[in-house]
């Protein structure tokens, strides 16, 4: 296959018949929306929006971000970290950079998982008929059963298991893998396919809320965080955020995200898990309802991305915080009229005294404030900015580190 050719997120890409099918089939299995149009005989695709990589039967793509903050090892960086983040975790993972990252999320995957010495055994509860007394009988469900088998006890049991939810969640992972046929160490694999053959498969569907209430549980139970980290990956791994599927004869590889939503999440967390500052994603708040002509009603809603001290019975709060995925050039950038009527209107709904704008940037610079007076009224606007161009992980934290203490003093 020849070297990958790179298109930038609002640069038309044309494909074939056969390339627009490998297409849709993965973003499609990716839970991705992608509009096609055809013009004449040609499909053209304009990926707005999304960056990654896609691995095709007749090429490779690289989808690049379109302003320069943002290259593909920072999106790369961030979307490690709001998928496996954790100050508490080791860093190393943060600091390799892939030419195909749902290989790398697998190849990661599979080492973290040989390093774990022994596997986790929790108590798992049992209802058996035996010949003999196991536990508790239960006596009401044991009386029907009686009559028909005289000789049996019908008992409720605690024991000590290995195949549980949280290590036949791994098993599943690992077998997906071999499914896949992207394990590109084949004696690793086998290695641990072996070392799981007496772990049964996770029953029933997997979805986003069962797997995390899993590695909740897992956490809970005060499990070490390496092996909290490699459940995380096998959640990616199950839910085929790095995504493989089969199309007429062809495997076709594919790892996109939406770097708008990928920042807004990745400020999210860091603000939410590593300040001490009582900060929430704002629900939907209803501010203005209406009556078309026809008699049908309808309603206006505002989300703002983050608010400080919001109260849900009034719908008020301190501060709104606000991520804008734009890099202002000069000061006069910082604060374009759209921004600042947007976040003026939420402080207006929520009764806000302050309003902080989150920029990313490849350098470090100061916070730079404005102040907006309307009568007695002072509402006070920060631009906040993120240096996102530390290409190793001990500097990425510190940045982090930095970034929420700023955000803190303004709070």
């Amino acid at each position: 296959m020849s070297f990958p050719e790179i298109y930038y997120d609002n640069q038309i890409i044309e494909l074939t018949e056969t390339e627009v099918t490998e297409l849709l089939s993965v973003t499609e299995k990716l839970d991705i929306d992608i509009t096609i149009q055809k013009v004449d005989d040609r499909y053209l695709f304009v990926p707005s929006g999304l960056v990654g990589t896609v691995r095709l039967s007749t090429r490779s793509v690289i989808i690049a971000p379109r302003h320069s903050v943002f290259d593909f090892d920072v999106i790369l960086r961030m979307w490690l970290f709001v998928n496996f983040g954790n100050l508490d975790m080791p860093l190393s993972h943060l600091d390799t950079k892939p030419d195909n990252l749902a290989s790398y999320v697998i190849s990661l995957f599979l080492n973290e998982l040989n390093r774990i010495s022994s596997l986790r055994a929790r108590y798992i509860q049992y209802i058996e008929s035996l010949p003999y007394l196991r536990g508790n009988l239960k006596l009401p469900e044991h009386l029907i059963q009686s009559i028909g088998q005289p000789f049996s006890l019908l008992c409720v049991y605690d024991d000590l298991t290995l195949d549980n939810p949280i290590n036949q969640m791994l098993a599943s992972a690992i077998r997906k893998v071999k499914r896949s046929g992207f394990g590109s160490d084949s004696f690793l694999l086998n290695r641990l396919l072996n070392r799981f053959k007496i772990i049964s498969n996770l029953s029933g569907s997997d979805n986003d809320s069962r797997l995390d209430s899993i590695i909740a549980h897992a956490r809970s139970s005060s499990i070490d965080k390496h092996y909290e980290l490699v459940l995380t990956l096998a959640k990616v791994i199950l839910l085929d955020l790095g995504s493989t599927v089969g199309v007429g004869g062809s495997v076709i590889q594919a790892f996109l995200v939406n770097y708008d939503s990928l920042f807004q999440d990745f400020v999210t967390k860091v603000l939410m898990n590593f300040t001490n500052i009582k900060l929430t994603p704002t629900p939907e708040i209803i501010y203005a309802d209406w009556q078309d002509d026809l008699g049908h009603d309808h309603i206006k809603k505002i989300q703002p991305d983050i608010t400080h001290a919001f109260n849900p019975v009034t719908q008020t709060c301190l501060t709104v915080i606000d991520v804008k995925n734009k890099v202002p050039v000069a000061r006069s950038n910082y604060f374009s009229p759209a921004d600042v009527y947007e976040v003026s209107f939420y402080s207006l709904i929520l009764k806000a005294e302050r309003v902080i704008l989150v920029y990313p940037l490849n350098s470090f610079r100061e916070n730079y404030i404005m102040s907006i007076v309307s009568g007695a009224k002072i509402l006070h606007l920060t631009a906040v900015f993120l240096n996102l161009s530390h290409n190793n992980s001990v500097d990425f934290y510190q940045e982090i580190r930095r970034f929420c203490d700023s955000v803190s003093r303004l709070l």
